[in-house]
């Protein structure tokens, strides 16, 4: 090899190193910059997280003070229910807990069925006391129908021919003479 040679690639793979070197430089400010990057949003994720989980929390107190104070007037709630209730407002939102609908369709549970039966109970009644009345209906327009106008008042009820017996006739009691 001539030693023109050996200095054009000595001279090309110095240049060949430089560009490698230079290079590497740019790509390690391009990392540095991605980097800055990634910490600046890792830090506002940060920041969001806390922000929204503290807004989570004021949501959660907003929500128990409203269910409590909704519990205090609700129908079918003893203090145990109110109780159960506050609690199930603490833990919405979080896996696997019930919601508050279901935990007070839960509580109410027993009073819904209990009226429910006395519903039913009501209108069985009512059902009843149609049929009697219908049937007190039906008697009635039998009796009015009849046509049969009886016997006769007996004589000593009066009402019958003047100076016969009775208040007004001649009879005991009345004001005829007594024989």
């Amino acid at each position: 090899m001539w030693p023109s040679e050996a200095a054009t690639r000595a001279e090309e793979a110095e240049q060949g190193a430089r560009r490698r070197r230079d290079e590497a430089g740019r790509d390690h400010q391009r990392a540095e910059v991605s980097a800055s990057a990634a910490l600046a949003a890792a830090d506002r994720s940060a920041l969001a997280a806390q922000e929204a989980g503290e807004a989570r929390d004021r949501a959660r107190t907003e929500l128990r003070e409203a269910v409590a104070g909704w519990a205090e007037a609700a129908a079918g709630l003893d203090t145990e229910g109110r109780d159960t209730m506050v609690t199930a407002a603490e833990q919405v939102g979080r896996a696997g807990e019930a919601t508050l609908a279901s935990r007070y369709r839960e509580l109410t549970a027993p009073l819904r069925e209990a009226r429910a039966a006395v519903d039913a109970r009501g209108q069985d009644r009512l059902v009843t006391l149609r049929a009697e009345v219908a049937a007190l209906d039906e008697e009635r327009a039998w009796v009015a129908a009849e046509t049969d106008p009886g016997p006769e008042p007996p004589s000593w009820r009066g009402g019958g021919p003047a100076g016969g017996a009775g208040a007004a006739g001649g009879g005991r009691g009345g004001g005829g003479a007594h024989r």
